[in-house]
């Protein structure tokens, strides 16, 4: 077999290793890093995950708009400013959402410390209950054809309509054994809809 088809096999193999929870050899391997989710509700308990998960915007704000911080943005205005700060007890109802929030934050500043070209980053459901659009056999076709400006593609459709088409290609699906094609969208029409299983980051 060649390069691009025994990556694509570890794709194929990393779907069903994630789907069982069975990650070790390839958290081993360092393709793979599991991370905890943010616990909103039990701050500050683990204070500091949130702090680390915002500390880049914090020092984008810093330096492009003094005049902000972090309290003015929405749902991150949630986080404390004291280590000893709680969650406000009128915000526990949206409590897995502000931590949901946070948990993929860390991701993004965990990829940008590490360097990383992309980073595909799920959440614990992603390959459960059809949310995911593309197959991980695809994902670095994906990655190859991608944009070189974008920031975020979606490999798990919201469900909202797309935008201009930017590419076509065909590619292996070894879970179905058949050759799919793929389209990739600019998204230029954003909704208040989830969709945050399954993406791919800059």
């Amino acid at each position: 077999a060649n390069e691009d088809a025994a990556v694509a096999a570890s794709m194929s193999h990393l779907a069903l290793s994630l789907q069982y929870e069975d990650v070790a050899a390839f958290e081993a391997s360092g393709l793979v890093q599991r991370n905890p989710g943010v616990n909103a509700s039990a701050w500050p308990e683990e204070i500091d995950t949130a702090r680390y998960a915002a500390q880049s915007l914090a020092e984008i704000l810093d330096a492009e708009q003094p005049a902000r911080n972090l309290s003015a943005l929405g749902w991150i205005n949630k986080m404390p400013e004291d280590d000893d700060g709680k969650l406000a007890e009128s915000d526990f109802g949206i409590h897995h959402h502000v931590g949901c929030l946070f948990g993929h934050m860390f991701q993004w500043q965990k990829a940008k410390e590490q360097g990383h070209e992309h980073t595909v980053i799920l959440e614990s459901d992603a390959m459960q209950g059809g949310y995911l659009t593309a197959p991980p056999e695809a994902w670095q076709d994906f990655a190859d054809r991608v944009p070189k400006d974008y920031d975020v593609l979606v490999l798990g459709h919201p469900g909202a309509g797309p935008g201009p088409l930017v590419d076509t290609f065909n590619g292996f699906a070894f879970g179905r054994n058949a050759t799919l094609q793929y389209q990739i969208y600019d998204w230029d029409r954003p909704t208040g809809e989830a969709g945050s299983q399954a993406y791919m980051v800059s």
